[in-house]
């Protein structure tokens, strides 16, 4: 429920609290006097339109801030948001510049329009002459349809939404898979050439640069030779005598000198490793003439792999060696798509089955809710100054359509139809209803709703629009008994209305150059002045207020249940 509002620098209301009970609240004043400005500060904290000329003159800014009971619903979105939740109170507030920039929070986090929005939607539903226009939209009418239907209904539409998601898919995936087909159909050659010219190949990794090296050595066969050649002819000349005569002479230094011992050693070694790098050297000129033919193999391998290359766009062998696999798969699924296809096309058969079956149940279960809900809603209109009206709920469904034309609803179209007058013909409520009917239409639907799936608060102004005398008491006893279930807050100019409210707000105005709106909470004798002031414009008037005192009577005679009060709530401050 909505605990309490404060409001700054908006509109004629340039600070004010205001406090609301559990039950049926209601708002009263003058004409003129701002009443409808709190409706605006509440639609400001839900993410409503921010206008900038509600920003009071000389103002900084305007703002607004809302307090209201936490609903378990509404603290599972806190939480999809990151916001902290708070087990007194959830905030929600707006402040308004005057070019027109706003800013949010709920519960003291920065919060977008949307998520206010978002959060608002779990714990308050406002009913005005601007606002009734959902009620012509036909979700809304399919929507409060199957809210009516209780826990029952609803999980057979939630059916429907499943089977219509799973059968979405399906045929996206076998869209998909034709498409796919289509495209190997076209790439068909190119794939089995890149497989009839790479797969032959027998690539390796890292080939290319092993028949880079290959190539070069054989392409200078002739210096490889005359250089090896030369490296020979220079050991030989070292290893001659020269050589021999070191040898023996670090052996006759040995014998004076121990000293020279390592160097004598190092010599050995090294004639040694002579001997070795010579006889290696003769070896691979030997080897140099081993296959004369083996130049034109390896370029030739080299040009058909260069080739490859080249014609598929490959930077190495390695990306070609991943065409090639890519290729291969491709052909494969391709070869067996007459098989995939028939599978895809089977799950989608299934699944739109599953789908107008289940959307046959849910037509089925709406009929039914239909009816109930066209006698309920009839029986509270007609007390409500509308004796000779009919509300119809028309479903019009066909399971033969196509799923293309289905929706996750399922396949009923739901419009509410209305007439005013004895042995008229329903009609669709966006040409019947005018707003005052359409806003006692409404202030019906929420009372039969009530009773199911209600709100923690409703808000209603002008449902009271064009009534008057006993239709007027009727509207408010509807509008107490609708106080049972949830909060209930009332713009209301009719004293008939006004009697009903288990809590009673005056906004007066006063004017010294600039007009100030205040806002007070009434207590018994001062709602009998404002009744009274309401009644006949004299509230000093002993006449007009013992009809106020009569008025007020007759709701105890009417025993609407008091509700029960709240726990003690958590300030509501304007955000900065």
């Amino acid at each position: 429920m909505l605990q309490e509002i404060r409001i700054k620098s908006l509109g004629v209301i340039a600070e004010s609290t205001v406090e609301f009970a559990p039950g049926f609240n209601v708002i009263t004043g003058e004409t003129g006097a701002g009443k409808t400005m709190l409706l605006t500060a509440l639609s400001l904290v839900l993410g409503g339109k921010a206008d900038a000329q509600l920003v009071r003159s000389g103002a900084d800014r305007a703002a607004a801030a809302a307090s209201f009971a936490p609903t378990a619903q509404a603290d599972a979105l806190l939480l999809t948001m990151d916001i902290e939740k708070d087990d007194s109170a959830i905030i929600l507030g707006r402040s308004l510049n005057p070019d027109g920039r706003s800013k949010g929070v709920l519960n003291g986090a920065p919060a977008t329009g949307a998520q206010l929005a978002q959060v608002g939607a779990h714990l308050i539903s406002i009913h005005a002459q601007n606002s009734n226009g959902a009620l012509r939209r036909s979700t809304t009418q399919r929507d409060l349809l199957d809210a009516y239907g209780g826990e029952t209904h609803l999980s057979i539409r939630d059916r429907v939404g499943t089977c219509y998601a799973k059968t979405h898919r399906a045929i996206e995936e076998l869209a998909s898979f034709e498409s796919a087909i289509k495209l190997a159909d076209v790439q068909r050659s190119e794939l089995q050439e890149l497989v009839e010219r790479v797969g032959p190949l027998d690539l390796k990794l890292g080939e290319i640069d092993s028949i880079k090296s290959d190539r070069d050595r054989l392409s200078h066969l002739d210096q490889l030779r005359e250089l090896a050649t030369e490296i020979i002819t220079s050991l030989e000349t070292l290893s001659g005598e020269r050589l021999a005569q070191a040898g023996r002479n670090f052996d006759q230094l040995q014998r004076f000198d121990m000293s020279t011992s390592e160097l004598s050693t190092r010599f050995s070694s090294l004639v040694i490793e002579l001997g070795d790098i010579e006889s290696e050297t003769r070896r691979y000129l030997a080897n140099l003439d081993a296959d004369p033919t083996e130049l034109s193999r390896i370029e030739s391998r080299f040009a058909s792999i260069s080739s490859a290359l080249k014609r598929f766009s490959a930077q190495d062998e390695g990306e070609l060696l991943a065409q090639l696999v890519s290729a291969r798969t491709a052909l494969i699924a391709h070869d067996d798509s007459e098989g995939t296809r028939e599978k895809l096309r089977g799950l989608t058969m299934e699944a739109e089955k599953e789908f107008f079956e289940s959307a046959a149940a849910l037509t089925a279960s709406r009929t039914a809710v239909s009816q109930k809900l066209s006698s309920a809603v009839t029986t509270e209109i007609r007390e409500l100054a509308l004796p000779n009206s009919t509300f119809v709920v028309d479903i019009v469904s066909d399971p033969t359509i196509p799923f293309s034309k289905a929706h996750a609803f399922g396949v009923d179209e739901i419009e509410f139809r209305f007439t005013a007058h004895t042995g008229g013909t329903p009609l669709p409520i966006v040409k019947a209803a005018s707003g005052g009917e359409l806003s006692r239409l409404m202030l019906a639907i929420e009372v039969v709703l009530a009773t199911v799936d209600p709100v923690p608060t409703y808000v209603f102004d002008e449902v009271d629009a064009g009534v008057g005398g006993s239709a007027a008491i009727e509207v408010g006893r509807r509008l107490a008994m609708l106080g049972r279930h949830s909060q209930v807050i009332v713009v209301t100019h009719l004293p008939q209305v006004a009697a009903w409210a288990d809590h009673h707000v005056l906004i007066t105005k006063e004017s010294t150059g600039v007009t100030v709106s205040n806002v007070a909470v009434l207590d018994a004798s001062s709602r009998i002045v404002e009744i009274a002031r309401m009644l006949g414009g004299i509230s000093e008037s002993e006449n007009a207020q013992a009809h106020a005192q009569e008025l007020l009577a007759l709701r105890a005679t009417l025993e609407v249940p008091t509700t029960l009060s709240s726990k003690k709530k958590a300030p509501a401050t304007p955000t900065a």
